[in-house]
């Protein structure tokens, strides 16, 4: 018998609540202006943690560096280099090639 009492009065409670979200839009209609500012005031605590969070927390944090820098060797620059020339000079000598005209009717 406590428990159907039990349920009963929760019942109550939740048709008590669902009255409540039922006539919740009316009363934030009622008081628009209010209602406007808590959320204006929400969105501005909502965005300034997110914006405390992700931009100026990470600012404090300093990365790791996992590996030491890459270092150039001299004889990889020189054959870098020398591939270059190479490709350079193949590209000079391609200007002065005269290529025949295919489509010239003799």
């Amino acid at each position: 018998m406590k428990i159907i009492r039990k349920i009963i009065k929760n019942l109550k409670r939740l048709n008590k609540i669902k009255e409540l979200v039922q006539k919740l839009p009316e009363i934030l209609a009622k008081n628009f202006f209010l209602t406007l500012i808590v959320f204006f005031v929400l969105a501005l605590l909502f965005s300034g943690f997110f914006y405390f969070r992700y931009y100026i927390s990470a600012k404090k944090i300093e990365p790791e560096i996992l590996e030491p820098p890459f270092i150039f060797n001299n004889k990889d620059i020189q054959e870098v280099l020398k591939t270059w020339q190479e490709k350079e000079e193949k590209f000079k000598d391609a200007e002065f090639k005269k290529y025949p005209n295919l489509f010239k009717i003799d």
